[in-house]
């Protein structure tokens, strides 16, 4: 594409209200209004900036598990609230029983309302390869309840027709399917990396040599990602690779920060939980 045309295009895209990053090229989709960043980014949160998009409105409202559905508010989100004005907050609680989120149809139909409420961040640029890093702390011990073992934390690259690769941590005492039996959650993670329509190649991953606890510390997670290689690690510790191109995702993704709660009827009345990230960066392939 020339410049010029990059240009108008991304001059559409503001005109639009929508903000183009700092380093913008071709669209991704027709008319999907999404960009590929090309340049080396980093935020810390003190504010959220206009390359990300907080979501609002019910999710993972399945019949498979009803319980985790979730609805997604701005207020779970708090910006510049971790340390000196930066860091963002993601707050996943029980909703009052006197209160009704939202109603959301699953895929056979059935009514589901949300158990919950939380916090999604998704980036309005897509990503073509490169390497994302999230320094974050998830679901702290210290004066928790039975709450936390119902909790579940995202850090990913997602996109519906091109798959996904993300790391999910799971709170302490948690029993998710398919997770080693009395797997210690404090240093232990859970990651997916599949293209569209195939199985979600999910793996478990003992931390013990990266980490000392992911809820209360934090910890940087990284996602070094290619067409013919996912290398997953954590504080420089590689803990996972994939080197099969038909498991991996060939086109661009979204970076996608979340929590909730895998099952809102067993949180006690009233609780709730916390996920705490402190910086993000990302650097596009070479």
């Amino acid at each position: 594409m020339a410049f010029g045309t990059k240009f108008i295009a991304a001059a559409c895209l503001l005109s639009s209200g929508a903000s183009a990053p700092a380093s913008v090229s071709d669209e991704v989709g027709s008319g999907s209004g999404q960009w590929i960043l090309t340049s080396s980014y980093s935020t810390n949160f003190s504010t959220i900036d206009e390359k990300w998009s907080p979501d609002v409105g019910c999710v993972d409202c399945s019949a498979k598990n009803p319980d985790e559905c979730t609805m997604d508010f701005t207020s779970g989100l708090a910006e510049g609230s971790i340390t000196d004005g930066t860091g963002l907050t993601i707050t996943t609680t029980r909703k009052d029983d006197t209160f009704d989120y939202c109603t959301e149809y699953s895929d056979d139909d059935t009514a589901v309302q949300a158990g919950g409420s939380s916090g999604k961040l998704t980036s309005l640029f897509y990503v073509d390869f490169g390497t994302i890093r999230v320094k974050s702390k998830y679901f702290p011990t210290d004066g928790a309840g039975d709450e936390i073992a119902t909790a579940k934390g995202f850090v990913g690259l997602e996109d519906s027709s091109s798959g996904a690769i993300t790391i999910t941590i799971h709170g302490d005492g948690a029993d998710p399917s398919g997770a080693p039996k009395n797997a210690d959650w404090t240093k232990y993670m859970q990651s997916s990396i599949y293209q569209h329509g195939d199985d979600h190649n999910k793996e478990f991953t003992s931390l013990d040599k990266a980490v000392d606890t992911v809820a209360d510390e934090f910890n940087w997670y990284e996602i070094a990602w290619s067409s013919d290689s996912v290398k997953i690690s954590v504080n420089d510790v590689l803990v996972r690779e994939v080197t099969d191109s038909d498991l991996i995702p060939q086109s661009p993704l979204q970076v996608q920060i979340h929590s909730r709660s895998i099952a809102y009827s067993e949180m006690p009345d009233g609780s709730k939980f916390k996920s705490y990230i402190e910086e993000f960066q990302f650097e596009p392939a070479r």
